[in-house]
């Protein structure tokens, strides 16, 4: 081998391959996923990519237009979807988990029920939990969030799709590679630990192409809402965010569980904030940053750096080399 030549360990995979030129449309991911309804199993869909990618607007789509036309398998009568099953609240999907069956559960902002960032949080090992007991109720699962590292790894087991949302309106598919011998069940960690390895092993690469993975199954596109879909869209955002009410029967599911008071906010949690802020355009500069952390933190050097360098690591980001900024 020449010197300094890196060792290539990641090719093409034979399964990867094939699935180059595959497009779903919308029409496809939802008999795709009442195809897996049938096996009496769930189907918990995890939907990743940064702000205005159109996460939101992809699931919408298929709830507005597809399941809520579509029969749920275990209430005969009742549709699938209903906009009372749109939830911004991680104790409300912890509640509905149990107590429904068969229908399409859509959890926008799922960085408080599934990240790792909440690790120590109660409602985090409530809804893991949860999930563990409650896999047959053929409940499908939409989970929103922005970065895929950011899952925490106890629930990751229970993904059985990634949707990766890498521009606005296009997205790479992965399933689970089970159909072979010895096959495991999805692993978001290790696609991204195997694509990490593939850039250090083609530095000079400017795109990793998804067959690599013998878990990807092709590309979806989709368009923009409608205006209508918008304006339904923007209705249910509004009023989850304005109430957040419970029912009477998720509150009393609720009490039955113990230890669901919140916690109180930790100091960590204000890194992925002001990494938001980031994103947002709101702070600009690695100095502003620091700046701002240290003193909403107040932690040590050592300490914020080592913080700091965690949360960018999960949003797969350069860290912090020096304290020189």
């Amino acid at each position: 081998m020449a010197q300094g030549k890196t060792r290539k360990t990641i090719y093409p995979d034979k399964d990867g391959r094939k699935f180059m030129r595959q497009f779903w449309t919308i029409k496809d991911l939802v008999e795709a996923i009442l195809e897996r309804l049938k096996l009496d199993k769930d189907a918990t869909i995890l939907v990743t990519g940064k702000t205005s990618v159109g996460k939101s607007t992809l699931v919408g789509k298929m709830c507005f237009k597809y399941f809520q036309e579509i029969e749920n398998m275990r209430k005969p009568g009742e549709m699938m979807w209903d906009d009372k099953n749109y939830l911004i609240k991680p104790e409300k999907y912890a509640a509905r988990m149990t107590m429904d069956k068969g229908n399409v559960l859509w959890l926008d902002e799922a960085v408080d029920a599934i990240s790792r960032r909440q690790w120590h949080s109660k409602m985090n090992n409530l809804i893991i939990n949860r999930k563990n007991k409650n896999r047959k109720n053929g409940i499908v699962s939409f989970l929103l969030l922005p970065y895929e590292k950011e899952v925490d790894k106890n629930f990751a087991k229970h993904i059985s799709m990634w949707i990766w949302a890498y521009d606005r309106g296009k997205a790479q598919v992965f399933v689970a590679g089970n159909h072979r011998k010895g096959g495991d069940s999805l692993s978001v960690e290790k696609i991204c630990e195997r694509e990490d390895r593939w850039w250090k092993e083609n530095p000079n690469a400017k795109v990793c192409w998804p067959k690599i993975h013998p878990e990807f199954v092709g590309f979806i596109q989709w368009n923009d809402f409608l205006k209508d879909e918008k304006i339904r869209y923007n209705a249910l955002v509004e009023k989850h965010s304005s109430t957040g009410k419970w029912s009477e029967e998720e509150e009393e599911m609720m009490k039955e569980e113990d230890g669901q008071e919140e916690d109180v906010k930790r100091e960590e949690d204000l890194v992925p904030e002001y990494l938001d802020m980031v994103d947002r355009g709101e702070i600009k500069t690695k100095r502003e940053l620091w700046e701002k952390l240290k003193e909403a933190t107040g932690f040590p050097d050592n300490r914020l750096k080592r913080s700091l360098n965690h949360h960018l690591d999960l949003r797969g980001l350069t860290k912090f080399s020096k304290l020189e900024i």
